[in-house]
């Protein structure tokens, strides 16, 4: 505890590095954009249609598969059920029939009150009655469209996740994993493979955009007041031969992840740098260095 105390009353007098432009900072290169694409329900793999490294368009199908028996044969029950509004309908006729009969037994008492051989309550009560028929029409009436809306809105997810159209509720025998964006395809999990059955999975393939890439690194807060958004670095990458490249800072954060004052303080920083022939690969090293200076070469 004495050590901890007497660390944080001498830092303050420990020398900050000076800002240099010549300093080389580690970075870590990812994909701008990366989507996980999921498999919602079991199945069997009919044919994978890609590989990693494969470069697709959005609406691309990755995959073809079937689904299990028993959750095709649930999927075609709530499909086949639809909004399940049958119930309500057949009220919405009762309620027709009724306000006829009201109407026709309102009009009589009607008249008979005009020629004062009928009381006027009479009248006014069935005028009441026929009103609450309307209230409920039309409570009944926004229920079927809500109701009607929700099946609509689940009809569409079930599209979108099994990449297929189901015309007129019908399930087909063969879906599809569709891309939601253009990029590459970064990893497939190892149990999609031809013939294979799989278990419903969140992380079934990756989509990434490769280029630009980015790089994040971190900078000590002696050298953060020396860069700015829009600044350039040069990058030099290990895996590719120490090729070099240039990068463009587009983002540093306001404020550190770890705030302890018993240990010095880093900001992230990130950069987008061109990967027109796709050879940058996210998880790879990057050698950074701020400023208009060339990097050194990096050692094996």
């Amino acid at each position: 505890m004495r050590l901890r105390y007497l660390i944080l009353l001498l830092l303050p007098l420990l020398p900050c590095p000076a800002f240099s432009q010549d300093a080389t900072h580690n970075g870590k290169i990812f994909c701008r954009v990366m989507r996980w694409l999921p498999l919602n329900y079991s199945g069997v793999v009919e044919a994978l249609l890609v590989s990693p490294g494969t470069q697709v368009k959005e609406g691309d199908i990755l995959l073809r598969y079937t689904l299990k028996e028993e959750t095709a044969r649930e999927l075609q029950r709530e499909l086949s059920a639809g909004a399940r509004t049958q119930d309500l309908r057949l009220r919405l006729l009762e309620i027709e029939r009724e306000l006829l009969e009201l109407g026709e037994k309102y009009a009589a008492s009607r008249r008979l009150s005009d020629a004062r051989m009928g009381s006027e309550d009479s009248a006014k009560r069935l005028n009441a009655g026929m009103d609450i028929l309307n209230r409920q029409k039309i409570l009944i009436t926004e229920l079927i469209h809500e109701k009607e809306a929700a099946f609509r809105s689940r009809q569409a997810e079930l599209e979108s996740q099994l990449g297929v159209a189901l015309d007129k509720g019908k399930i087909p025998s063969v879906f599809h994993l569709k891309t939601p964006v253009a990029g590459q395809v970064l990893l497939i999990d190892r149990w999609l493979r031809d013939g294979m059955v799989f278990l419903p999975m969140q992380n079934a393939v990756a989509i990434g955009t490769v280029d630009p890439m980015m790089i994040r690194s971190q900078v000590y807060e002696g050298e953060i007041a020396g860069l700015r958004a829009g600044g350039k670095a040069h990058v030099v990458v290990p895996s590719l031969g120490n090729r070099e490249f240039e990068a463009t800072i587009v983002h540093i954060d306001k404020s550190p992840q770890d705030l302890a004052l018993d240990r010095p303080t880093y900001y992230g920083v990130e950069l987008k740098v061109a990967n027109p022939d796709l050879s940058l690969r996210q998880g790879f090293k990057a050698i950074i260095t701020f400023g208009g200076s060339a990097p050194r070469a990096a050692q094996p």
